[in-house]
């Protein structure tokens, strides 16, 4: 699906359609959110959830590197 179509999409729209076409590559907690990162299509899909009030919050989308770095500091290479 192309970018802008995905983002025409209702926002429990785009959280099940990224779970169902998606691949997961990491998950992260901060404060009461937990964040799960997604690839598709060639960018990536971050999809923020509160997990005390059992919603999806925000679904977002981008391409750059600089918003990869919250995932970047939690992966062990070595």
């Amino acid at each position: 699906m192309l970018i802008h179509a995905f983002l025409s999409l209702a926002i429990f729209e785009r959280a099940e359609y990224v779970r169902r076409n998606g691949v997961y590559l990491i998950g992260r907690l901060e404060g009461i959110f937990l964040y799960k990162l997604f690839e598709m299509d060639g960018y990536f899909i971050e999809i923020k959830i509160n997990y005390k009030e059992d919603h999806i919050e925000a679904v977002n989308t981008f391409q750059d590197n600089i918003r990869l770095s919250p995932y970047l500091e939690i992966i062990d290479i070595f």
